[in-house]
């Protein structure tokens, strides 16, 4: 996946700057690491609550080596990405970790094709819950 961030450059025109992020099984390890050993899944839902560093750090344990520095790459984000952005940016990393390859219409066809499960999966149990035990 890539981030793209907007700078200013040196004339004061816009540019995009594209930052390759992994989204493999290894990047949410390194998540788990920065984040004292909390599962994926976990972090993930505890991102409303992250401050400022921690929301950056989490991109941190995406960025693909080689590109740049972890200290340019905070300090791109932190010069040029507003709140609501960085929150898009790591729901999106979030998103691509959960589901590698897809795209956003077909990571949610996959959610409510899991959800209708679950929801008939409970349907069924809760039907043969409040079935009588045969009698011998």
């Amino acid at each position: 996946m890539f981030l793209k961030i907007e700078k200013e450059n040196e004339i004061g025109e816009k540019e995009a700057i594209e930052i390759e992020l992994s989204e493999k099984l290894n990047t949410a390890l390194n998540i788990q690491k920065a984040f004292a050993n909390k599962p994926f899944i976990e972090v993930a839902r505890g991102i409303g609550k992250m401050k400022i560093e921690d929301l950056i750090t989490f991109l941190v344990c995406a960025l693909k080596p080689g590109q740049m520095t972890t200290q340019a790459f905070r300090d791109l984000v932190m010069e040029n990405v507003g709140m609501g952005d960085l929150f898009e940016h790591v729901g999106n990393l979030i998103q691509a970790i959960q589901y590698p390859g897809l795209t956003e219409e077909e990571i949610e066809k996959k959610v409510r094709t899991q959800q209708a499960k679950v929801k008939r999966m409970e349907t069924g149990y809760q039907e043969s819950s409040n079935l009588e035990p045969l009698s011998d």
